[in-house]
C-alpha cells in the first residue's frame, strides 16, 4: 500500500511539473505572438500615415524596437562565441529598459486625444528614441566589427598553419640537390 501511494504521489508530482512546463511554453508563445502582432500593427500605422503624428509615432516606435531587437540578436549570437561580451550584454539590458520607457511614453502619446499636444511633445520623444537607437546601433556595429576581426585573425592563423603543414608535407624539396645541366 505504501508503494502504491508513493507511485501515485510521484505521478502527481510529475503531472504538475509537466503542466507547469506546458503553461510556461504557452505563455512564451502567446507573448511572442502578441509582440509580432503589435509589430505588424506598428508597421501598418507607420505606412498608412507617414506624415501624420500617429504615423510618425508608429515609425519611431518601430525603429526603436527594430534597432534594439537587431542588437539583441547580434549580441546573443556573438556572446555564445565570445565570452568577453558580457559587459556589452549588460549595457544592452540597460538600453532595453530605457527603450521600454520611451516606447511606453510613445504608446501613451498615441492615445493622446489632443493632436496638437501630441505633435508638440513628439519631438522630445523622437530625440530620446534616437539616442537609444544610436547607442544600440553602436553596440551592434562594434560587436559585428569584433566578430569580423576575430574571424579575419583566425583565417590568417589558419592560412599560416596550412602553409606550414604544406611545407612539412613537401619535406623532400627542402634539401633537394641542384640538377645538373
Amino acid at each position: 500500500m505504501d508503494t502504491l501511494l508513493m507511485v501515485l504521489g510521484l505521478v502527481l508530482v510529475l503531472a504538475v511539473g509537466l503542466g507547469a512546463l506546458v503553461v510556461a511554453a504557452l505563455v512564451r508563445a502567446a507573448r511572442a505572438a502578441s509582440a509580432k502582432a503589435e509589430r505588424v500593427a506598428l508597421r501598418a500605422r507607420s505606412l498608412a500615415g507617414p506624415g501624420s503624428t500617429t504615423g510618425r509615432i508608429a515609425s519611431v516606435r518601430l525603429g526603436l524596437r527594430n534597432s534594439l531587437e537587431s542588437t539583441r540578436r547580434v549580441l546573443e549570437a556573438a556572446h555564445q562565441e565570445d565570452g568577453q561580451l558580457a559587459d556589452a550584454m549588460a549595457l544592452l539590458k540597460r538600453l532595453d529598459r530605457y527603450g521600454a520607457e520611451v516606447d511606453a511614453d510613445l504608446r501613451q502619446l498615441e492615445r493622446e486625444p489632443d493632436a496638437a499636444r501630441a505633435a508638440d511633445r513628439l519631438g522630445a520623444f523622437e530625440e530620446r528614441a534616437e539616442r537609444v537607437r544610436a547607442a544600440a546601433d553602436q553596440l551592434r556595429w562594434a560587436t559585428q566589427d569584433r566578430a569580423h576581426r576575430l574571424a579575419d585573425d583566425e583565417l590568417t592563423r589558419l592560412g599560416a598553419e596550412c602553409a606550414q603543414e604544406a611545407e612539412a608535407l613537401r619535406h623532400w624539396q627542402r634539401g633537394a640537390l641542384p640538377r645538373e645541366a
